[in-house]
């Protein structure tokens, strides 16, 4: 939704021309908090402004409190909003150009691309699947530099580019994961079930 996009941008004061990275979970250990930090912890060497979105809050230990920290210190813009709930998601994810997971990639990685919002994701096998069809990006495991650097990539794209990467993960979705697809199949296997059932019902 475009009206959503320019809608959440101007409520923020996020300019058109900004590139926004966004971030949806825990900011634990697990989750990569302190690797997402430390990513946002210095300038990116781009003509664009980079603006980081968090959206789930730090954990309440010395872990969250240096990630909170380094993210509240951080040279580029950095908003930050509590956990959300599931529906008010989509906001976020249409407002912004890469949705990224700086360790573990879960399930909210389809919620981002039925958005059409390309991924940035570590170089798993399943994470290297996902993204196999011009809708994300992966960056080598841990390493922070290459995690930086795929953010630069992503910002540097040409508009058209980015706009064809938009299209590729909605259809992505569409085309494995629509959910009128999926509830198809739950009916027709509890159709095929009842089925059997009544036919063997019959029989007695």
């Amino acid at each position: 939704s475009q009206e959503a996009r320019h809608k959440f941008r101007m409520e923020h004061g996020i300019a058109e021309s900004d590139f926004v990275v966004v971030y949806t979970g825990k900011l634990t250990s697990i989750k990569g908090g302190k690797m997402l930090a430390e990513a946002f912890n210095k300038n990116f060497d781009v003509q664009r402004k980079i603006v980081l979105v968090v959206v789930g809050t730090p954990t309440n230990d010395k872990y969250g409190q240096e990630v909170e920290a380094m993210l509240k210190n951080s040279p580029n813009r950095v908003l930050m909003f509590p956990t959300q709930p599931y529906m008010e998601l989509a906001q976020f994810y249409q407002a912004a150009d890469l949705s990224v997971f700086p360790t573990q990639c879960s399930m909210s990685f389809y919620d981002a691309q039925a958005c059409g919002l390309p991924v940035l994701s570590e170089d798993n096998n399943v994470n290297v699947d996902r993204c196999s069809h011009e809708n994300g990006f992966n960056f080598r495991r841990g390493d922070i530099d290459d995690f930086r650097a795929k953010i630069i990539e992503a910002a540097e794209l040409p508009e058209e580019t980015m706009q064809q990467m938009r299209k590729n993960a909605c259809a992505f979705i569409n085309s494995e994961y629509d959910y009128r697809s999926i509830a198809q199949q739950y009916t027709n296997y509890l159709t095929k079930a009842v089925n059997g059932f009544q036919r063997r019902e019959d029989k007695t």
